[in-house]
């Protein structure tokens, strides 16, 4: 049995361990967000957006805000990127609807499955340990350890 859970820790930190972590490039605060960008009216204060690739001559990304897509123009990228990555993206807004970017993380499409996926095999296991361990009892409607066999 503790080899299993031994297993179960080792495929997990292998499955944690390639998303890289680091600094996000709007960790300074204060800042506003896409829907403020969106707005307008507001040259020359720090913002941070979050979008898909749309166009990449010139550069921009699509929000998503209330079910409708606004895209934002982004000057200063001093990376390649391609339609489809998603942008984190902190800067100064330069004029409606244009950040330039002082600091970006480009992420690829797949990440987001690969972060859904790995967040439902995590709860399968958490479900299947519950369900092995815990019974319902039902006269006091609370959840107890099972009784050893």
């Amino acid at each position: 049995m503790k080899r299993l859970g031994l297993l179960v820790v080792l495929v997990l930190v292998q499955l944690w361990v390639p998303i890289g972590f680091g600094q996000a490039p709007y960790a300074e605060a204060p800042h506003l967000d896409s829907e403020a960008v969106v707005e307008g009216g507001i040259t020359g204060e720090r913002a941070v957006v979050y979008g898909q690739v749309s166009s990449t001559d010139p550069l921009l990304i699509t929000v998503d805000i209330d079910d409708r897509a606004y895209d934002i123009r982004l000057t200063g990228v001093d990376r390649p990127v391609r339609d489809g990555q998603y942008l984190d993206v902190a800067g100064v807004v330069t004029a409606d609807r244009t950040v330039a970017a002082d600091g970006i993380v480009v992420r690829e499409q797949t990440e987001h499955h690969y972060t859904y996926g790995v967040s439902a095999l995590a709860g399968l296991i958490v479900i299947a340990l519950i369900v092995r361990d815990w019974r319902v009892d039902r006269d006091a409607y609370a959840l107890v350890p099972r009784e050893a066999d």
